[in-house]
């Protein structure tokens, strides 16, 4: 599955470069409406009690809507889903079980356009983890817990066409929650419309 992924982004990057090499001298601009998606590969990491456990791959997809105050900062609202499935050992025996953890999350972000495309962002709104656990024997245990999503980034944005502009960045999101807190490292891109 990672090298499909890594297979996904490498194509739409390629892609996005000959659109911007035979885009027409339209007008481009970030203010005013937008929307967007994005899709990336997540580093997930589950925190208990102030003890970490290792990182593991998971996938994140998400969408965004929102408007350009100017050229320079774009304001939006962002629905994002990370899913995650990992194996632990449990108990003193060891025995080895599946997790599969959701996180949805719904924040409000900022992107400061530094220069030429290059952005840092920040974003945070309220998050919901979702994980069972497959139990031995057919009995598993499931947790369900709503909290605060943080999130920082930095990436690189530029126009295919008039229109539509290809992206790819980088951010680190943290999720606080009573039980388990998660902190992930993502890495995607993404395609917006203005």
């Amino acid at each position: 599955m990672n090298k499909r992924l890594g297979t996904l982004f490498a194509g739409l990057l390629v892609l996005g470069m000959a659109g911007e090499a035979f885009a027409l001298d339209g007008f481009r601009d970030r203010r005013g409406l937008y929307f967007g998606i994005n899709l990336a590969g997540g580093a997930g990491q589950a925190v208990v009690d102030g003890n970490s456990g290792e990182r593991n791959l998971g996938l994140m997809i998400g969408a965004r809507v929102g408007g350009g105050i100017n050229e320079r900062l774009t304001l939006d609202l962002s629905v994002d889903g990370y899913f995650q499935t990992r194996n632990e050992e449990f108990g003193p025996t060891g025995i080895e079980r599946e997790i599969k953890t959701t996180l949805i999350s719904g924040m409000l972000g900022g992107s400061l356009f530094l220069v030429d495309g290059v952005y840092v962002r920040g974003m945070g709104g309220l998050a919901n983890a979702s994980s069972t656990v497959e139990g031995v024997m057919g009995k598993g245990s499931s947790n369900d817990e709503t909290g605060l999503g943080l999130g920082l980034g930095a990436g690189y944005e530029f126009f295919a066409n008039a229109n539509l502009a290809i992206g790819a960045g980088a951010d680190y999101r943290m999720f606080i929650f009573d039980d388990v807190d998660y902190n992930i490292l993502n890495v995607g891109i993404t395609a917006t419309w203005y």
